[in-house]
């Protein structure tokens, strides 16, 4: 804030406890009403933190609330503010695509995301490098 940034942009892996409401506690502390984009990282996607503790999907929830629902309300409030204005692909809505896939624009930057998972082995090589 000090050194006039306006948006961060983050590429996944908030947190490894599975608590998506403790991270938007801390950027709401850190950022105040700074622009922020989340993406969706591998540690967002975790199903099960030990073989006996379900944790749940972190990113996108079967229940409860997740880092997508968190950081794309936040967007939606951002954008309202004047904020980056982030859209899904092909048509689909944002709500859909958030952090997976998207393009978003804030004065003269823009950049398009995929989430860790959205690219397939067909588009990497047989070797998914």
């Amino acid at each position: 804030r000090e050194q006039g940034v306006e948006w961060v942009i983050a590429n996944g892996d908030y947190d490894y406890d599975s608590k998506p409401k403790d991270f938007e506690n801390f950027l709401n502390a850190q950022l105040g009403n700074m622009f922020f984009t989340g993406i969706s990282g591998n540690h967002e996607d975790d199903v099960l933190s030990t073989l006996d503790t379900f944790r749940g999907k972190q990113w996108d929830p079967w229940f409860g609330t997740g880092y997508k629902e968190y950081f794309f309300e936040r967007h939606e409030n951002q954008r309202a503010r004047g904020g980056p204005v982030c859209r899904g692909r092909n048509g689909k809505s944002l709500e859909d695509d958030y952090g997976e896939f998207m393009s978003c624009e804030h004065k003269n930057l823009f950049f398009v995301s995929a989430g860790w998972n959205q690219i397939s082995d067909s588009l990497l090589g047989a070797g998914g490098d």
